[in-house]
């Protein structure tokens, strides 16, 4: 609790995001009450294995930053795409996928109506499509593949990690 006073002293308190991923011992669960810091949930995370995952949609707390996933896991359409065919349809049936609305589509809007008060959305699961195409949801759709994977080091920066999108990326096109 030091460290977080610290950065409230400062002025900074409202910036942090616990990443309470994983197993959480009795000690992080009190630490993440005492300090009022929004967790982090990962809906991807939440259909495998099946059954009633605290990263599900329903399961969120108000006070939390909710992620279709991170920059260390594929693309949610990535995932859905080689995931085992029940994880699949778990995740069809909980959030009513179909192919009218738009498999990515259909993710996003269940993680943008879960009660987090903060979703993040990365740029991999909504992807761009090419101006001149019709701008079908604003002319955004979901890729699938790897790029959510992270390139190290930028212009003599070594260890910071930056994601790559080459002009004019969209879905027949992958991002670097």
């Amino acid at each position: 609790m030091k460290l977080i006073n610290a950065f409230r002293e400062e002025g900074m308190g409202d910036s942090i995001i616990a990443e309470d991923l994983g197993f959480l011992t009795p000690e992080v669960k009190k630490l993440l009450n005492d300090s009022g810091c929004p967790g982090m949930r990962v809906m991807q995370f939440g259909f495998e294995p099946l059954g009633d995952s605290r990263e599900l949609p329903h399961n969120y707390v108000k006070n939390c930053v909710a992620y279709l996933g991170t920059h260390d896991n594929d693309t949610i359409m990535g995932w859905f795409k080689a995931c085992d065919p029940k994880y699949a349809a778990f995740a069809v049936d909980y959030l009513g996928l179909n192919q009218q609305e738009g498999f990515p589509f259909g993710f996003i809007r269940g993680l943008m109506t879960s009660v987090a008060d903060l979703v993040v959305i990365q740029l991999q699961d909504v992807g761009l499509r090419a101006s001149h195409e019709p701008a079908r949801h604003h002319g955004l759709v979901g890729l699938a593949g790897p790029t959510h994977r992270l390139r190290s080091g930028h212009r003599g920066s070594p260890g910071l990690l930056h994601p790559h999108v080459r002009p004019g990326a969209h879905a027949e096109e992958e991002m670097t």
